[in-house]
């Protein structure tokens, strides 16, 4: 019940600004185009793939695909702050802050 928790039940706000998007999207494309139920139902199409690709690329960035970017970036742009710490080391303090953080990225 715990990890069903953990998935599911997320605060409302996140479900509210998925669906918003998702009907700006919707009504960007009717009103781009002409109005109909066809345009109605591609612009559900088009809205719902990209929350399905924004959702996947903030999964993987969860499990720590662009670590060895932020790492990099971040090596350039705070030089003093960064300057004694190695990748290995970055990559374990991101896991152990990943860890305690919820799954936001979940719905």
């Amino acid at each position: 019940m715990n990890l069903f928790k953990k998935l599911f039940l997320h605060s409302l706000n996140i479900y509210i600004i998925a669906f918003v998007i998702s009907l700006v999207i919707t009504f960007l494309y009717m009103f781009l185009n002409e109005i109909s139920f066809y345009n109605f139902v591609n612009g559900l199409t088009i809205a719902g793939l990209i929350l399905i690709i924004v959702g996947g690329l903030m999964t993987t960035s969860y499990f720590g695909s662009f670590d060895m970017f932020n790492y990099s970036f971040g090596k350039i742009l705070r030089y003093k702050k960064n300057k004694n710490i190695k990748l290995p080391e970055y990559v374990e303090q991101q896991n152990i802050k990943r860890k305690s953080q919820d799954l936001y990225f979940m719905p």
